[in-house]
């Protein structure tokens, strides 16, 4: 595995070559509270939450053995039905959730991926059609988010934001 000091920002960290996905699951930096992404075989740090999220993470059976492990949705496991992103702040926080995440979710077949956008107050809701997200709807204030692959979720976007605040 390579071996080597990440750089200390929010960027690209350097290793000697590419990681493979095995690798990576392996990577340690020596600190306890970084985490980072895999693209393309390059580490990606990611930045520390600007806000305190309260967490809502939803699995199904057979991924509950992975909550003792990084949490983290391998190719070869069934996708979850739903993937939701509080998208941070900062460009590049925000090109990672509406394209690459984006990008990775629809390959790997997730049916239904959300956008909570608190910068704008705004929820987007995509659904997997033909190996490609559509746009649902975007959702703010008082109205009811729709959930096509969850009809009976029924949840009010000011509700997503303000149960953070």
């Amino acid at each position: 595995m390579a071996q080597s000091k990440p750089v200390k920002d929010f960027a690209t960290t350097t290793t000697p070559r590419k990681l493979t996905f095995e690798e990576y699951l392996e990577y340690d930096d020596g600190t306890d509270n970084r985490q980072y992404e895999l693209v393309d075989g390059v580490l990606v740090a990611l930045p520390p939450e600007s806000e305190p999220n309260n967490d809502l993470v939803v699995l199904r059976e057979e991924h509950l053995e992975l909550t003792q492990k990084r949490l983290t949705i391998k190719l070869e496991m069934v996708p979850p039905v739903l993937a939701v992103e509080v998208v941070s702040p900062g460009r590049s926080s925000r090109t990672r959730d509406y394209e690459r995440k984006r990008n990775q979710y629809q390959e790997i077949g997730i049916q239904e991926y959300w956008l909570i956008d608190r910068q704008q107050q705004l929820i987007t809701v995509l659904k997997l059609q033909d190996g490609r997200y559509i746009e649902v709807g975007q959702f703010s204030g008082q109205v009811n988010v729709s959930s096509p692959t969850l009809p009976s979720l029924q949840l009010m976007a000011i509700d997503l934001f303000t149960a953070a605040q």
